[in-house]
């Protein structure tokens, strides 16, 4: 069954951009979906994004704004922000109730970050076709569950994130096509294959962590798969 959830830990500068855009290309391609939704946690990750997509031949409008509530059909898509979905997350449900969606969300450990945005991306994106959660770190969310992100119990009364596949330090060392955003180590351009939303997924059990710890995976973390449960 093709997943309509997934979650992806892939440690800093592993390419995680790279494989949801090939993602989006493939679903957009096959007509699974129609338009791509991106939320990102700043302002200056919409420009990145949108300029990342362009080379992938996918037109992704930075510049959405609420209050015009609309984009030209040159795009495919739009990049927006986790607090302009929480500031009016009915105009974003509406948008997505009327078109078959693909919705990434860069960095998700920030979807916690207030319970108001957990709330507004829940209410925004409940319809979409496929949803792609995306971070560099694990994370535990003790009070407000993440929507559409699995859970598990880490055997400490906490409840911990559950990845579909987890792509860690010593997988980026092993694969060594590039140089992580630190410029400490080498790491993979491909750090999942991009048939993993399109086919049955592989899960991963995602490590502890905070909301985010920041910087690169300490050695001996890796790539994590076990089949999804029935």
């Amino acid at each position: 069954a093709k997943p309509r959830d997934f979650l992806a830990v892939a440690t800093p500068g592993a390419g995680k951009t790279t494989f949801a855009l090939r993602i989006a290309g493939e679903l957009l391609t096959e007509r699974t979906v129609e338009q791509v939704v991106v939320v990102v946690p700043t302002e200056h990750l919409k420009t990145q994004w949108a300029e990342s997509a362009a080379k992938s031949g996918i037109a992704l409008d930075p510049k959405f704004s609420n209050s015009t509530g609309h984009t030209s059909s040159d795009y495919h898509g739009i990049v927006v922000t986790y607090a302009q979905v929480a500031s009016h997350p009915t105009k974003h449900r509406v948008r997505t109730e009327n078109h078959k969606t693909l919705v990434i969300f860069d960095e998700i450990h920030h979807g916690g970050d207030a319970k108001s945005w957990g709330e507004a991306i829940r209410e925004a994106y409940d319809d979409a076709t496929r949803r792609l959660c995306l971070t560099g770190t694990p994370f535990r969310s003790d009070d407000s569950p993440i929507p559409f992100v699995n859970y598990e119990p880490d055997g400490s009364g906490h409840q911990q994130s559950v990845a579909d596949h987890t792509y860690g330090y010593s997988d980026a060392l092993a694969d060594g096509a590039r140089r992580c955003a630190c410029g400490r180590h080498a790491t993979s351009p491909s750090p999942v294959p991009s048939s993993a939303l399109i086919r049955r997924p592989v899960r991963g059990r995602a490590r502890r962590g905070g909301r985010r710890t920041g910087g690169c995976r300490a050695p001996g973390s890796s790539r994590s798969e076990r089949g999804r449960p029935p």
